[in-house]
């Protein structure tokens, strides 16, 4: 495929830049948007699958973190004792020996910003600043056990996932076509310096080839074991390292005689 000839020449190259300006718009979106789904496996889909591999997934990290329970006919049965306090956050189930005071528990969970607290008969539940109070007797009667809830909310956590994935698919594109910008803009300085006129869009252009080679050495580096700080930063001089010699040689080839002038000056 042309745009995968196009991106080996973006790394390989510089003499091919000059004709990524004839390079249609739809092209160099299309080029940008591959460009974006690599910098997404990086970010994105890498860590969800180290995630998936270490902790076996959110469900069974829920699985993990939940107690067993059963709701039978308006009843709550825990086994033993659940409690979780941290960061503004505060879980308390207790159906042994605990029984909610309706008075004293907005007291308990004034500290908080999001609660939940149960015994055998009720739930009261804080969220966006106000306090709400299930009786397990008005909900479905049956019976509800622990399985039975990871089962139903697996499938809505795998919605949320594809959602999720997504949004950040979206969000990364975004944020590639405007790291282009801020590349472009330090190549128009290039540019200038080197006397080549250009305009900004043509160098825009050029700058979305320009991060080839910054992204293919994140996805390696996404591939290690480990992290490495300010790899943000390599990325962006890559990227005008690669954009800045190209115009060099570009600006070289336009100071040549008038009948060999590129046809995008």
């Amino acid at each position: 495929m042309e745009i995968f000839t196009d991106m080996t020449n973006a790394v390989c190259d510089f003499g091919a830049y000059p004709q990524y300006l004839k390079n249609r718009r739809r092209r160099v979106f299309l080029y940008g948007l591959i460009l974006a789904a690599l910098s997404f496996l990086v970010f994105a889909v890498v860590p969800y699958v180290r995630f998936q591999m270490t902790t076996g997934g959110l469900v069974h990290l829920i699985d993990k973190a939940m107690p067993d329970f059963t709701l039978v006919d308006g009843k709550l049965d825990v086994d033993g004792e659940f409690s979780f306090d941290e960061n503004g956050i505060y879980l308390y189930v207790n159906t042994d020996d605990y029984e909610i005071d309706g008075t004293a528990i907005r007291d308990t969970l004034d500290p908080y910003q999001e609660a939940l607290v149960a015994d055998a008969d009720h739930m009261v539940l804080k969220g966006n600043g106000t306090i709400q109070t299930i009786t397990f007797a008005d909900l479905v009667g049956g019976t509800m056990t622990k399985e039975d809830l990871i089962d139903f909310l697996g499938p809505y956590l795998l919605v949320l996932t594809v959602v999720v994935a997504v949004l950040l698919y979206g969000w990364t594109v975004a944020g590639f076509f405007l790291n282009a910008v801020i590349v472009a803009i330090g190549g128009s300085c290039v540019a200038r310096a080197v006397r080549l006129r250009l305009r900004f869009g043509e160098v825009y252009r050029l700058a979305v080839y320009a991060t080839t080679a910054a992204v293919l050495l994140s996805l390696l580096i996404g591939l290690l074991p480990f992290y490495i700080p300010y790899s943000w930063t390599v990325r962006y001089l890559i990227s005008l390292v690669y954009l800045g010699i190209a115009l060099h040689r570009m600006s070289k080839l336009e100071s040549g005689s008038e009948e060999n002038r590129p046809e995008w000056s």
